[in-house]
């Protein structure tokens, strides 16, 4: 388990008593890894034993394996299991799926059942060299099982796992260890343990680049052990981590359960850091099967700033109970205004992945180059050294309408009527421009689209290469009538896409992910004949296969403001529709990419909310808003907009400045980490810093880092063809994997299926 010690270190001896554990779930399992006290890695070969059985497991294919022993898993008994070939055992479900994503959830669920998660990927342990065995070892009633992947390489070939299950018997122990791990070879991967769809523990999740053997989320050697535990903790569904405003107290309550049955003395001690204290109380009885709440109380030094690591140290004079420790972040945010006292009107805001640069648009000299005049010029700012670039210089007349930076922050696509490229001259329509920070040149895509250039109208993928836009024109040959529609052009292909085919003049925005392969965008569209009456929808498509579908379907309100994830995953908007219940004001939703599982943020009947933005992973959502939602207990007063973010696995939602004013803070922009935003308004959020009401931009950060990675599309599996007799497939399917006349006849049929199996984003 990670974790991170600011300003304070425990005793060798206290922890070489004490272990850092996970929360539990709902089935009351924690994970505990090899880094800890009192488990160690032990990875016990048997690839070579003769006692031990080998598992002649194909590349997409599953077996059954008879465990010797009754085994119990969230409290039921096995004697069996499935074997997949991508390291997945499976108490409930012979499958073998190939499609990982985060668990616990009903698509995971329904795709794999009950299940442990060695590396859950597109493995297939039936390349060169790939080798499957298991073996118990031991005597009655302290025998193990153990199933060992050897070699194992990801589908296409590449990269290696070399890893183990250990299932022990009597304790129900399940212990992972990995010798080898082949890093984010270009497949994503899941680690952790499943009860059902919402019950479970996910120890890591990780999307592949293409970096053969990069660092994933831990070095080998590495076990991890997954148990059942005595007494537990859970804190808002989650492990806990927490914001925290400098200067300020709170009281944090992390909830202990007990899963045995008599009443249980625990004793607490504290481990506080330079910028944060804690205290709570000495000691506590926990009831038998009962839970209560740990009340800590948390001060934060006005000083504070990034994150602290505190420790709450539990032990029990009950041997059922090991001593351990709770691990706690707290996240120190800090707000402060980028753009000069003296800047007349900043907008169009926007920033880069990781949050270091951002994109703006002002008609005031920032960069100190002497501009004057009121013309709007594009800029870059650079947010560890606190300048700024002018990246356009605009004669009188002619302005930039829409900057926004790509997720690398090299590449800002700017919608500008000025004459930026000499070669290419510019008689006053607005168009499509690509600034490249590394090479400091500006380009112009090759074409005269007269771009719409209203805020939301512009977006760019991850590394730059992907440009979405609005345009009425006709680059491509497919919009005859001249309505508004959304083109992306590709740098790399220098290729145009025409990606809607609205026909209606109304779009309210648009937004690429990370790879800029999907998409969502805002109009009165009625392409799939869902919206008669003319009302604003969120649709979402792909680069592939354009407008696919339509995903709000009320046609009595109207929904808006569409974001992305990065990972392709999640959406969200603002809406006044009833999707999820009452519902007569503009309140926060998200749902998947498909349209599924659409679930309210917020909910007010007297306040509005707007400019929702996503995590890379879709797990936090910032917004703005009227109403007061902090989790906290502050209350937004004025009744103005302002910046909240709200962590949907936790569902808590925190707001992040106060002004007590009628300014409205307007234009939410959110790095894919999450952990800083910017917005912009004329108020005093800094206070003293804009006395004149101009239009700045502010800068909140310090919620916390998500992992910024990119996502996988789903996968058609290979043709099941079942022969007169043959009840199981697999043996067929073992067929044209191994080779043979069969298997040439399969890959004509399946050659595009195989060939295109995945796209990924570097």
């Amino acid at each position: 388990m990670k974790r991170f010690l600011m300003g304070f270190a425990l005793a060798a001896a206290v922890l070489n008593a004490y272990a850092f554990q996970s929360a539990i779930d709902d089935g009351g399992y924690y994970y505990l890894d090899s880094d800890e006290a009192g488990f160690d890695y032990d990875f016990e070969d048997i690839s070579g034993d003769v006692s031990s059985t080998r598992v002649p497991l194909g590349g997409d294919d599953s077996e059954e394996i008879t465990i010797g022993f009754p085994f119990e898993f969230y409290g039921t008994t096995y004697n069996k299991f499935y074997l997949s070939s991508k390291t997945v055992i499976s108490f409930t479900k012979d499958n073998y799926n190939y499609n990982p994503e985060s668990i616990p959830s009903p698509s995971a669920f329904n795709k794999l059942g009950s299940s442990v998660l060695g590396w859950w990927g597109d493995l297939n342990p039936n390349l060169t060299g790939g080798e499957v065995h298991y073996q118990i070892k031991g005597s009655a009633p302290d025998r193990r099982l153990i199933v060992q992947f050897t070699n194992t390489q990801v589908w296409g070939g590449g990269g290696n796992i070399t890893l183990q299950f250990k299932l022990f018997e009597s304790t129900n122990i399940i212990e992972v260890h990995y010798k080898r791990i082949y890093g984010e070879s270009g497949e994503p991967y899941v680690v952790g343990i499943m009860k059902d769809a919402t019950v479970g523990l996910q120890q890591f999740f990780g999307t592949g680049n293409s970096v053969q053997d990069s660092p994933p989320a831990f070095n080998t050697p590495f076990a991890i052990r997954y148990q059942r535990t005595a007494v537990g903790y859970k804190y808002q569904g989650g492990e806990p981590v927490e914001l925290v405003e400098p200067g300020t107290q709170r009281i944090m309550d992390i909830d202990l359960t007990s899963l045995i049955n008599n009443e249980v003395n625990l004793s607490f001690s504290y481990q506080g850091s330079a910028g944060v204290s804690v205290s709570g109380p000495a000691s506590m009885q926990l009831a038998a099967g009962g839970t209560q709440a740990l009340a800590l109380e948390l001060s934060a030094l006005t000083s504070a700033e990034g994150f602290y690591d505190i420790q709450v140290l539990v032990s029990s004079d009950d041997p059922r109970v090991k001593s351990f420790v709770i691990p706690v972040r707290l996240h120190t945010y800090q707000l402060e205004q980028i753009t000069p006292a003296t800047n007349q009107a900043a907008r169009r805001v926007s920033l880069s992945s990781d949050g270091q640069y951002a994109a703006l648009i002002s008609n005031s000299d920032l960069a100190g180059t002497g501009k004057t005049g009121s013309i709007f010029d594009v800029f870059r700012y650079n947010t560890e050294d606190d300048s700024y670039q002018q990246l356009t210089v605009n004669p009188v007349s002619r302005r930039c309408d829409l900057a926004v930076i790509s997720g690398n922050g090299n590449v800002t696509a700017m919608i500008c009527n000025s004459n930026l490229v000499p070669a290419e001259p510019n008689f006053g329509t607005f168009e499509v421009y690509i600034h490249d920070a590394e090479e400091g040149l500006i380009s112009r895509i090759p074409a005269t689209v007269n771009a719409y250039s209203v805020q939301g109208m512009l977006d760019i993928s991850y590394d730059g290469t992907k440009v979405a836009f609005v345009s009425s024109f006709n680059p491509v040959g497919k919009n005859s009538d001249g309505s508004r529609e959304v083109f992306l052009y590709d740098l790399n292909a220098k290729e145009m896409h025409q990606l809607t085919r609205l026909d209606n003049n109304n779009i309210g925005n648009i937004d690429l992910d990370y790879n800029g392969e999907r998409f969502v965008v805002v109009s009165k569209g009625n392409t799939f004949g869902q919206n008669p009456l003319s009302r604003w929808q969120v649709f979402s498509g792909t680069l592939k296969n354009g407008l696919e579908r339509q995903i709000t379907l009320d046609n009595n309100d109207h929904s808006w403001m569409a974001a992305i994830a990065a990972d392709g995953e999640t959406i969200t908007f603002a809406s006044m529709a009833q999707l999820a219940g009452a519902n007569n004001r503009y309140n926060i939703f998200t749902a998947t990419f498909r349209g599924d599982d659409i679930k309210q943020v917020t909910r007010s009947a007297s306040y509005d909310s707007s400019w929702p933005k996503l995590s890379s992973d879709g797990s936090r959502v910032a917004f703005l808003s009227e109403g007061s939602f902090d989790s906290r207990g502050l209350v937004n007063n004025a009744a103005n907009f302002e910046p909240y973010i709200h962590d949907l696995q936790r569902n808590r939602t925190y707001m992040l400045a106060d002004i007590n004013s009628g300014a409205d803070a307007v234009e939410l922009a959110i790095a894919d980490d999450s952990n800083s935003l910017l917005f912009r308004g004329n108020g005093d959020w800094q206070f003293g810093n804009n006395l004149a009401g101009n239009s700045q931009v502010f800068r909140i950060w310090g919620m916390g880092d998500n992992k910024v990675e990119g996502y996988s599309e789903e996968k058609a599996g290979l043709p099941v063809i079942t022969l007169p007799g043959d009840k199981d497939h697999k043996r067929i399917t073992k067929k044209y994997e191994d080779g043979g006349a069969l298997w040439w006849l399969l890959m004509a049929i399946s050659l595009a299926a195989v060939t295109g199996r995945r796209r990924f984003k570097q």
